[in-house]
């Protein structure tokens, strides 16, 4: 999957928004909630910031090689 991240600060809490290309016949509702537990997660423990909303944007889906004909 490929993404770009976008974050803003507000009122001491992080809100970051990720656009996120899924793989053909993925579910996208288990991608989402997957990068939004993980970036969550990830920012808190790391950077020590309070997140308060992680929002993901399925922006594409990457059909794979053969499909592609």
């Amino acid at each position: 999957r490929q993404m770009c991240i976008r974050d803003r600060m507000k009122d001491g809490a992080v809100k970051i928004e990720c656009d996120v290309v899924a793989k053909f016949g993925q579910s996208v509702f288990s991608l989402a909630k997957t990068v939004q537990d993980a970036v969550k997660s990830s920012v808190e423990s790391v950077a020590g910031l309070t997140v308060a909303q992680v929002n993901v944007n399925i922006c594409g889906i990457a059909m794979p090689k053969e499909l592609k004909k």
